[in-house]
This record gives C-alpha cells, structure tokens and sequence, in this order.
C-alpha cells in the first residue's frame, strides 16, 4: 500500500479534479492510519518500508484530509531525530483540532463530516504534541478545550487521552498558563483523577 501512495501518477495528480484518486488516496491513508495506530509492532514495518518519506510528499497537497492523515500516520513513525517532520503549520494544527472540535461535539463523538472518531484524533493529537513547536499551537488553536470537554463526557478511552493530551500540553508554559486560568480545565481534570481512585 506503501508504494502504491509513492505511485507518481497518485502523488502528481491534481486529487480536486479527480475524485476517483482523491477517494483511493483517502482510503489508502485511512487504512495506514488504523494499521499503525492499532499495532505498534507495524510502524517499523512502515519506517522499513520508506514509509516517512512518502508520506512527506503527501503533507503539501492542498486537501485536509490527505494532510491530516499524512500528519497522523507520521506522528506514530517518526523517531526522535525525525521530530521536525512533524511540525505542522497553525493551519494544519486549527485543520485537525476542527476535526476533534466536530467529533466531541456530536452525540456518538464521531465526525461524520471527516470520518474519524474524537479517541481516533486525540490520540494523533497527542503524537504530534511531541514536537514542541506542535505543543504550543494545539494549546493556543483550541485543542485543550476540546480535552477538557472530553474529560467530562467522554468514555473511559476518552478520557484517559484527553488527561494524556493535557499533560503533555502542560510542558509548555504558555499552555500551562491556559490551564491555570481555565476552570473547567481545573475541575475536568480533578474529576478525572477521583474517577481514576
């Protein structure tokens, strides 16, 4: 699958006006996405199989969604010498932290707009919040809303990432700063851990 998104005739393609190509791009990356999220022990399959360069190719096209996976497949590969490729620009942060915004706030937590669950994008999320310049824009682009509100109605899964993603956001001291100054930061995250006792 890797190669078939390394096909030049896939990455050479104008996706807005071939719609056939944009779907099987967006399948192909879906499916990369699931298989590296759920079975870690496929990410040096992916690393061995040239997999971060690829999909590097796949962060400049200008539909979200493809970026979006690209971005989120990349934070579970990347090492820590690669961190850098991870950066993403504030509009591809405020992109991904939309999505989570859409899921948390429908009934079921799944986007049906985008098609990802909110547990599917908080846990990318906190991937990408090991880059540090990533940390600072999740904070300041709305994602540590979107945590909180899931530590107060999410599911078990849920929560936990959401508690995950406010505590690696925390490393950074401007977000620190709007979780002081956030009460229902405060309040979601004390509640959090008395369900945890």
């Amino acid at each position: 699958m890797i190669a078939e998104l390394a096909d030049t005739r896939l990455l050479d393609a104008d996706l807005a006006s071939d719609p056939d190509r944009h779907y099987l791009v967006k399948a192909y990356l879906g499916i990369l996405h699931n298989m590296v999220r759920m079975c870690a022990d496929s990410r040096q399959v992916f690393r061995s199989a040239g997999a971060v360069a690829v999909l590097q190719q796949y962060l400049q096209r200008p539909q979200g969604l493809v970026r979006t996976k690209a971005y989120l497949i990349l934070s579970y590969i990347v090492n820590e010498h690669e961190n850098d490729i991870i950066n993403a620009t504030d509009e591809n942060i405020a992109y991904i932290v939309h999505i989570l915004q859409t899921a948390v706030s429908s009934e079921n937590h799944f986007s049906q707009l985008h098609a990802f669950w909110a547990s599917e994008i908080a846990c990318g999320l906190n991937h990408l919040a090991v880059n540090d310049g990533n940390k600072q824009r999740l904070g300041i682009l709305g994602a540590i809303d979107s945590y909180v509100q899931l530590l107060r109605d999410g599911n078990g899964e849920e929560r936990g990432l959401a508690a995950a993603g406010l505590w690696i956001l925390s490393f950074n001291a401007q977000n620190r700063q709007i979780m002081l100054e956030s009460p229902d930061c405060l309040q979601g995250t004390l509640l959090y851990y008395q369900m945890s006792l």
